[in-house]
C-alpha cells in the first residue's frame, strides 16, 4: 500500500484559476462568489457521455456516479489544450457525515497523482471546525456570498418548479430562470 499525503492544499496561489465541477446551479454562484472575493474561478461544462466514460477508466465502478462524473470532468478539463497545470486548481469540498461526498476530493487526489499531476492543488475546505483556517484568503466575505447566492437560487428553482407546469408560453419559465441565475452571478 502506497502511503498518499491526503490533505487538501488550503492556500491558492495568486493567478491560479479554480475549477470548479458542475454539479448543480450553484457551481455558478459558488464561481462568483470566489471571484467577488479576489480569486479567479471558472465553472467546468455540465457533464456528458464524455465525463461518465474519462471517469469510469479511473475509478473502480463502486463509486457513486457522481464522484465518477466529477472525476471525468477533471481529467477531461486537465487533457484540454487551454489547461495550465501550473496556474490551476481544482475545487471540491469535503466534509464529515453519511454522504461519501465528502470525501471526493481524496479520490480525485489519487487519480490526479497516478495521472502525474501531484501539483495540481485541490482546494478542499472542511465545513467543520477548521472552515475559516481554510477559507484562507476568501475568508467570511465568500461565506456569506455564497450562502446568500445558493438560498437564492434554491428559492427560484423553488419558484421554476411551482410555475413550470402552467406556463402558457412553453419554456418561458427556464428562460426567466436563467436571466435571473445570470443577474443572481
Amino acid at each position: 500500500v502506497v502511503s498518499r499525503k491526503m490533505s487538501p492544499r488550503s492556500e491558492v496561489k495568486a493567478g491560479m484559476k479554480i475549477f470548479i465541477p458542475y454539479m448543480c446551479d450553484g457551481a455558478r454562484v459558488l464561481a462568483s462568489a470566489m471571484k467577488h472575493s479576489g480569486i479567479d474561478a471558472e465553472v467546468l461544462p455540465p457533464p456528458d457521455e464524455e465525463s461518465i466514460n474519462i471517469g469510469r477508466q479511473y475509478t473502480s465502478g463502486r463509486e457513486c456516479i457522481p464522484a465518477i462524473i466529477t472525476a471525468g470532468d477533471m481529467v477531461k478539463k486537465i487533457r484540454s489544450t487551454d489547461f495550465d497545470p501550473e496556474q490551476s486548481g481544482f475545487f471540491m469540498a469535503q466534509g464529515s457525515g453519511p454522504c461519501r461526498f465528502g470525501q471526493y476530493y481524496r479520490l480525485h487526489r489519487i487519480i490526479l497523482d497516478d495521472l502525474g499531476f501531484r501539483d495540481i492543488p485541490i482546494y478542499a475546505p472542511n465545513q467543520g471546525p477548521s472552515l475559516f483556517d481554510d477559507l484562507g484568503v476568501m475568508g467570511l466575505k465568500f461565506l456569506i456570498s455564497v450562502w446568500d447566492g445558493v438560498c437564492a437560487v434554491d428559492a427560484l428553482e423553488a419558484r421554476v418548479r411551482m410555475i413550470r407546469p402552467y406556463e402558457t408560453i412553453l419554456g418561458k419559465t427556464d428562460f426567466i430562470y436563467r436571466r435571473g441565475l445570470d443577474e443572481l452571478c
